[in-house]
Formats: structure tokens, sequence, C-alpha cells
């Protein structure tokens, strides 16, 4: 095998793990509340992801008031949605965030259809509306 073959191969291997890469860095974390499947990113990419493209207009948005974190997505599929629930939502919320080791962190939340894009068009960056708080 040539060095030229050799060089060929790695290449395509390399190019291939960074579409996987890219791919699954897209994935959020999934997990299950009493029922209920929760979305959460933990990155820009992730947020802007679950935000934009998986909420679907009714699904619940959690987010840490006025600093860096994860978006949360609660999918309540037509079902009741308990006060226990949003409050696990917020918790997970606060975990992911930059307040995870602070105390009384507020956690807004609101219907995935108040969230908007950013003016500044940044990756992850929103405003909402009608969102009601919660403190962690």
């Amino acid at each position: 095998i040539s060095d030229n073959e050799l060089f060929k191969d790695f290449f395509k291997k390399s190019l291939k793990s960074s579409k996987d890469k890219i791919h699954t860095s897209l994935d959020p974390q999934k997990c299950i509340i009493n029922g209920f499947t929760v979305l959460y990113g933990k990155n820009n990419k992730q947020n802007d992801y679950i935000t934009f493209k998986l909420a679907k207009p009714n699904d619940i948005w959690f987010h840490v008031q006025k600093m860096h974190g994860t978006h949360v997505l609660l999918k309540p599929d037509g079902k009741n949605i308990s006060n226990d629930v949003i409050l696990e939502c917020a918790k997970l919320c606060k975990q992911n965030s930059k307040a995870k080791y602070s105390l009384n962190v507020a956690v807004d939340y609101t219907l995935a259809k108040n969230v908007k894009r950013h003016p500044s068009k940044k990756t992850g960056m929103v405003l909402y509306t009608n969102y009601k708080t919660i403190i962690v």
C-alpha cells in the first residue's frame, strides 16, 4: 500500500467521523420525568435544535433566568402536567446551567410557541414572552 493510499483511507475515516460528530452533537439529552419525555441541551447547538426544530407549540420550554444554561423541553403529549413535573424540569434546568451551585435560582417556563430567535441570530440565544417563574 502506498503512502498516498494510506492518506486517502485516513482522510475518508476522519471525514466520516467528523460527520458523525456533527450529527451526534445535535442529539439532545433525554430523560423521563413521571412518565413525561423531557429533552435538554448540553450546548448552544443542541439548545437551538431542541427549541426550534423539535419543539411543538404546546411543549413547555424552561430556561434559567438571565444566565447561560440549558434549554429544557417538556413534551406533555396531551396529558395534564403536575406541579411536581414542573419543579423537576426546573431542577434539571438549574443543574445544567451556570447557576448549578447557587441557591434560590429563578427558572422561567413558557409554551414553546412563545420562544423566538434573538435578533442577533446567535445560535441558542432566544427571547420569550408570557412566562412564569419558579424558584429552585
